[in-house]
């Protein structure tokens, strides 16, 4: 459209040519960059325009510095080209040549700048550094937005601003090309994700290498919309069942991952690729409708002895995944990160062999910060849902402190030691924990409260506390007295234990022996951690 060295028209005189902001309405045909401008008493010459010496470039027309005492700082450049059918272009590439800083505006709209500063420019105003002298003769490619075009006569308009007051050369060239359909060229229609392999013959019959890309069509799989929801890294060993099936099997051949597409449509998993540890590409066409799971897996027949037949999985990675922990990323089909973590063995122990599975604490969103363990939990169920929601996460003492302190503060056993009261509200950091409740956040009222129930006529001491419903490491025993010395342990739960809904329970238990009116009575919970 526009090549190096074209002819353009040059206004050099120093001249304040107006802000360039200038929008509608003071924006019409009297203003510089407007392509229905009269330029006819502009001066013309062919590029590269400029004076001194441009980083070795020839110039070729050579414009005027201005007066010593007040040497001109901004040069103005316009250029018609003509556009058949802009419908037909796909793509803009502008390259330029600028010493030292430029506003480009194509049809009237600024379009780009290069080496100066953003908000309205003018004539006095000076680009934002000095051009080094080796940058000086570059030609700058920068994308146009083809939609900027119009049918017929369009303009490319510049202005050129000096560094310094008192620079002593300057230098200016542009090109414009685009990749566009020929008018009546024949289509193929790509209704699904393709791979397009391409050749191109030359007048001369010769052929080029071949060149392939895929086509996606619909929405790709990428950060936002595509995530790992389960993984068992460090699953146990075979039974001794699965054994009798395969004896070569080991822990490793049971591994598996689950992602999840937590996005409102289906997504193309197309070219989506595991690199750096696993290894695993998802072939052409692959698609995961909205809401729904895929499992890989590290061995298919041992998956399946294990788990069952009829899951979606989408096939079998290479390697196999760290028992310690390791970098686990995932790329999409443009190469860039889908997610890129590293999980570690230390966070949730019972995920390490003990046949629970790592999940991600809220499965319908994107983790803040996967290499965080606050992100992530213990499965629901022992080895886990592989193709199904999770559920409520199961917990352990250690775990649950990664969604409430700190690293230092896990070191600290002042602060989050199990006989620790960081709250200052009366309850250990254990009992915190064993009660569902915020060690932050004094909550003394939520202590396990004694009661009297009655069942078949007789008059029972009970108590009535809240507890987690999968404590992985806890035990919870409710104990009576006669008078504070000896204890008995009972667990006659009384009705059904109330669901709260946040992963604790309320239950009540009473004692094996009706309660005595006239003498005293004492019962108490008891939390042992395993």
């Amino acid at each position: 459209m526009v090549a190096r060295g074209a002819d353009w028209s040059i206004l050099d005189d120093g001249s304040d040519q107006g802000s360039s902001d200038i929008v509608a309405p003071s924006y019409d045909a009297t203003n510089w960059k407007h392509p229905l401008f009269d330029d006819s008493g502009w001066q013309s010459g062919p590029a590269v325009l400029g004076f001194g010496d441009v980083g070795g470039a020839t110039v070729s027309t050579t414009l005027e510095v201005g007066p010593v005492e007040m040497a001109h700082r901004t040069y103005y450049f316009r250029k018609v080209f003509n556009v058949a059918d802009p419908t037909l272009v796909q793509s803009l590439a502008f390259e330029i040549l600028r010493d030292d800083g430029a506003i480009v505006y194509l049809n009237g709209k600024e379009a780009v700048r290069t080496n100066m500063l953003a908000g309205p420019t003018g004539s006095r105003d000076l680009a934002e550094a000095t051009i080094a002298r080796d940058d000086e003769s570059i030609y700058h490619q920068i994308a146009l937005d083809p939609a900027d075009l119009v049918n017929g006569a369009n303009l490319l308009a510049v202005e050129l601003h000096q560094a310094t007051a008192s620079s002593n050369d300057l230098g200016f060239d542009a090109s414009l090309s685009a990749i566009a359909t020929p008018p009546g060229a024949p289509t193929i229609p790509i209704m699904e994700t393709t791979l397009v392999r391409t050749r191109a013959r030359s007048s001369g019959g010769d052929w080029s290498a071949p060149k392939e890309a895929v086509y996606v069509i619909g929405t790709a799989a990428e950060a936002g919309n595509f995530v790992l929801s389960e993984m068992n890294y460090h699953p146990p060993n075979p039974t001794p069942a699965e054994a009798l099936t395969d004896p070569t099997w080991n822990d490793d051949d049971f591994e598996w991952l689950e992602l999840k597409n937590i996005g409102n449509e289906t997504i193309d998993l197309s070219g989506a690729a595991f690199l750096g540890g696993i290894e695993f590409a998802f072939p052409l066409g692959t698609t995961l409708p909205a809401g729904e799971y895929v499992v890989l897996v590290e061995n298919l027949a041992a998956f399946e002895r294990r788990h069952g037949t009829g899951l979606p999985v989408a096939g079998v990675y290479a390697n196999k995944l760290d028992n310690d922990g390791e970098a686990v990323r995932l790329v999409g089909i443009d190469g860039s990160d889908i997610f890129n973590f590293a999980f570690d063995d230390a966070w949730y122990s019972p995920t390490d062999g003990a046949g629970y599975t790592l999940v991600t604490a809220d499965e319908n969103g994107a983790p803040a910060d996967a290499n965080d363990p606050a992100s992530w939990g213990i499965s629901c169920q022992l080895l886990g849902t592989p193709g199904a929601p999770n559920g409520a996460l199961s917990h352990t003492f250690e775990g649950w402190l990664n969604y409430h302190f700190t690293a230092a503060e896990r070191a600290d056993p002042l602060v989050s030691g199990f006989a620790a009261d960081l709250d200052r509200d009366g309850i250990v950091t254990l009992m915190e924990f064993a009660l569902g409740l915020d060690p932050r956040i004094p909550d003394s009222g939520a202590l396990p409260a004694a009661t009297v129930v009655t069942e078949g006529g007789e008059n029972y001491l009970s108590l009535t506390f809240r507890r987690r419903k999968k404590a992985l490491d806890l035990t919870y025993r409710a104990e009576v007295s006669p008078g504070l010395v000896s204890w008995t342990e009972t667990s006659l739960v009384v009705g059904t234990p109330t669901d709260n809904g946040d992963g604790t329970e309320t239950v009540t238990i009473r004692a094996a022996l009706p309660l005595d009116l006239d003498a005293q009575g004492f019962i108490r919970l008891v939390v042992l951690k395993n």
